[in-house]
């Protein structure tokens, strides 16, 4: 079996800044071992009705199920 991953998707609060908020997430792959690796991407098209209000994706792989935090 292959990597998890794990899909979140968020809109932020006017007022956060986006590019502090990725750098911290970018840098849980070095700081948290069972992360393996981080994507992210922010919605460029900003059409709401496909969106549902969503602008940014961000992508966790983890080595098995076991790795993912708890709920």
């Amino acid at each position: 079996m292959g990597d998890i991953k794990h899909l979140v998707l968020a809109k932020f609060k006017d007022g956060v800044v986006v590019e502090e908020l990725l750098q911290g997430l970018q840098n849980l792959v070095s700081e948290i071992d069972v992360i393996k690796s981080f994507e992210w991407g922010e919605d460029v098209l900003k059409d709401e009705r496909l969106g549902q209000g969503f602008t940014h994706a961000f992508l966790l792989s983890f080595g098995s199920a076991e790795d993912l935090p708890p709920t």
